[in-house]
């Protein structure tokens, strides 16, 4: 009976590629600062998009190439402002805000089921890295830097982590972006679940973690500065 509801209530992961979006387009922008917004629902569809703890505005970016932090965008290889990468049709790119001069981070949410032969979940990154739980639980991620560019907001990484713990679970993913010297973006593409075994985290996802202490602790003396 257990079972029986719990394959009832189970739910298949939608766009986990991002390349399901509609581009309904509902409020232009000038050609210089990107397409246009369009509703979450369309351009999102499956997932849930917060800032801090709060739900994202029903708008999000399409193309866009921002004047300021706080927007979410997705982007396609036509994009004429911001170069994004992108594998198949979209990627999206998130550009976290700091108001009040302190860091605030998007998440981005699905809940899901992950098969009972997966190993492994396995996505596209660039720009700043991104923190991943599941159901609450913080999963160790490799980075695998590809050679050949030195922009920080679009070279590209290959990341891995493993979660076999989940498999046969119906379980919520949790993509939470953090904060990089040098990088204004977290862009993520490409996400799937794979049957191979995700390797140990790598010296570069420790290399990125002490990138991300520099600049929480510069960030923070920043922050007492202003106050003295």
């Amino acid at each position: 009976m257990g079972l029986a509801l719990s394959s009832a209530f189970a739910a298949t992961f939608q766009n986990l590629d991002f390349d399901s979006a509609t581009t309904n387009i509902t409020l232009s922008l000038p050609p210089d600062q990107g397409v246009g917004y369009g509703p979450a629902s369309d351009l999102l569809p499956g997932w849930q998009l917060f800032q801090g703890t709060d739900p994202v505005s029903p708008l999000v970016g399409y193309n866009l190439n921002p004047i300021s932090l706080g927007v979410a965008s997705i982007y396609d290889a036509n994009s004429q402002g911001f170069p994004a990468p992108v594998s198949g049709t979209y990627s999206l790119g998130l550009y976290p805000g700091y108001p009040l001069s302190e860091y605030e981070p998007f998440s981005l949410v699905q809940t899901g089921d992950i098969g009972a032969n997966v190993q492994s979940i396995r996505f596209i990154n660039y720009g700043s890295p991104f923190e991943l739980r599941v159901n609450g639980t913080l999963i160790p991620l490799s980075y695998e830097y590809q050679p050949g560019s030195t922009n920080l907001d679009t070279r590209l990484a290959n990341v891995t982590g493993d979660v076999s713990a989940f498999a046969g679970q119906t379980v919520q993913l949790k993509f939470t972006t953090v904060q990089m010297p040098g990088s204004v973006v977290n862009g993520l593409d490409d996400i799937g679940l794979s049957a191979q075994t995700a390797p140990e985290p790598a010296e570069t996802a420790l290399f990125l973690l002490g990138l991300c202490l520099m600049g929480y602790e510069f960030g923070r003396r920043r922050r007492s500065d202003a106050r003295k």
